[in-house]
């Protein structure tokens, strides 16, 4: 695969073309990738982060008790 260049300038199907195009195992992502998406608040989740095709959503928990250079810390845990 070349040097992708512009990527972040290609609309969402673009994107998803030129993925579909370029990695073999990947059948019918924008199906997939649709699964995802919520668009009552796409608008918003596309601002947190560049070429974004769609969410993932994974359980968001903390772990406390991490002793880092002298002081416990909460630290923020995705799973």
């Amino acid at each position: 695969m070349e040097i992708v260049r512009g990527f972040s300038k290609l609309s969402r199907a673009e994107k998803i073309e030129y993925i579909q195009n370029n990695i073999p195992m990947v059948a019918d992502l924008e199906k997939v990738v649709n699964n995802y998406r919520h668009e009552t608040n796409q608008a918003l989740f596309d601002d947190f982060s560049e070429n974004t095709l769609s969410n993932f959503h994974l359980p968001y928990g903390v772990a406390p008790n991490f002793l880092i250079d002298g002081r416990m810390h909460v630290v923020p845990m995705v799973t």
